[in-house]
């Protein structure tokens, strides 16, 4: 799970532009995750099953999550009843999350080659990972492995830029994430997938200073950045807690999100 695709709503750590590079294989910021796989686990939000039941429906499916991390959307799935198996390009990743989720199977492969055969599961998953993409190869490669009419699910954990200090935090980021370059705008539909559905989810994380810090620690662009860069936007963030009138003083607060879901139907 690994990005803001939307004008107006604050990603985690991304500029939106609407065209799709992805990033290079082979040790870039798609594969430094694994740096900092306890904090990831500890610090990135969880899912709202209200959204996984939207995009998914209430009946078991066979589900592939595609870039799963330590297991975090992984565990709601399994909570939900799907039959979960999880795919990631990280070793450290894949070691977190079967040390958490020992009875699901998690694979080495990417979007763009999945160890899997062709149409062996109802639903693809993409959470916060889509804009690592090569989307013509991914979706290709994702519509092989779903049967007739398969679902494929793309979702983001946007930041609510309509609450004034979160609006700050992320002008805060901005100077920082290099990732936003490559981000995409909303799926678009091709001759694998048609038109994609969308709904939003909003909810809230509570935090408090460190767990904020460790929320950005958990990002490409301070795992990438050198020592003096991740001191300096630590010191960013720790200063906005520490002065913005909606936080100074307070131990905890709610950090606004909305869950973005988009679902599309295998075309055959």
């Amino acid at each position: 799970m690994r990005g803001d695709p939307f004008p107006g709503t604050g990603g985690e750590g991304s500029v939106p532009t609407g065209r799709h590079e992805p990033q290079p294989e082979g040790g870039g910021y798609a594969l430094s995750f694994g740096e900092v796989a306890e904090v990831y686990h500890r610090a990135r939000p969880r899912y709202p099953r209200a959204a996984l039941r939207w995009a998914l429906g209430r009946q078991p499916l066979d589900v592939v999550e595609v870039g799963a991390g330590t297991g975090i959307l992984a565990r709601e799935l399994d909570a939900l009843g799907h039959r979960c198996t999880a795919v990631d390009p990280d070793a450290r990743m894949r070691e977190a999350f079967s040390r958490r989720m020992p009875a699901v199977t998690v694979l080495d492969g990417t979007a763009e080659a999945l160890p899997l055969s062709d149409g062996c599961v109802d639903a693809v998953v993409a959470a916060e990972c889509y804009h690592w993409f090569d989307v013509p190869r991914a979706h290709a490669e994702i519509a092989r492995v779903l049967r007739s009419r398969g679902r494929f699910v793309v979702m983001w954990q946007l930041r609510d830029d309509s609450t004034p200090w979160v609006r700050a935090l992320t002008e805060v980021l901005r100077p920082y994430d290099r990732t936003g370059a490559t981000t995409v705008g909303p799926p678009e539909p091709d001759e694998h997938f048609g038109a994609f559905s969308r709904r939003s989810f909003p909810f809230t994380v509570e935090h408090n200073r460190e767990s904020l810090l460790d929320l950005y620690r958990s990002h490409s662009f301070h795992i990438r950045s050198d020592a003096q860069g991740r001191a300096r936007l630590e010191e960013d963030i720790a200063r906005l807690v520490d002065t913005h009138p909606d936080l100074r003083g307070r131990s905890r607060f709610r950090l606004p999100y909305v869950t973005r879901v988009h679902c599309a139907r295998r075309v055959s």
